[in-house]
């Protein structure tokens, strides 16, 4: 064991050194956070810096995510979402708090919370399958 551990390029500083959460992550999960790692580098954080600034909403942040399908993280597949877990969302939400911006990460985490209270009553439920496709979409420039 080396003195020196690393999550996303930096050192790692989680619960503990022998814990480390990405033990739970799939592959194809890891391949998320690598690219949402690339994402908040090079959009995430730059747009944070406007949106303290002028106290605006994250918006930019959130078509960005949006763009990557994140949006959509836990909506199951048949649905067209990404159908991931649980863990998954907070390995989503720390890497965006922690490489990119916390005001979106709160903001995210507000919309899987109400996407959610949504998905719990879609089943068979033609209305609820009409507003949930929009609010997962990829949003159009107009």
């Amino acid at each position: 064991m080396t003195d020196q551990k690393m999550w996303g390029g930096e050192p790692y500083y989680g619960l503990d050194f022998d814990f480390d959460p990405q033990w739970f992550l799939t592959d194809e999960q890891k391949e998320i956070q690598r690219k949402l790692i690339e994402l908040c580098h090079s959009t995430l954080a730059p747009n944070a810096i406007e949106s303290d600034r002028d106290s605006i909403f994250p918006r930019k942040n959130m078509e960005a995510l949006a763009s990557q399908g994140l949006l959509a993280l836990h909506v199951p597949k048949k649905y067209g979402g990404m159908g991931q877990n649980h863990q998954c969302a907070c390995m989503v939400l720390e890497t965006i708090a922690r490489y990119g911006c916390a005001s979106t990460a709160l903001v995210f985490t507000m919309h899987l919370l109400a996407l959610s209270a949504l998905l719990f009553r879609a089943a068979g439920n033609s209305e609820i399958e009409k507003v949930s496709c929009p609010l997962i979409s990829v949003p159009r420039n107009s």
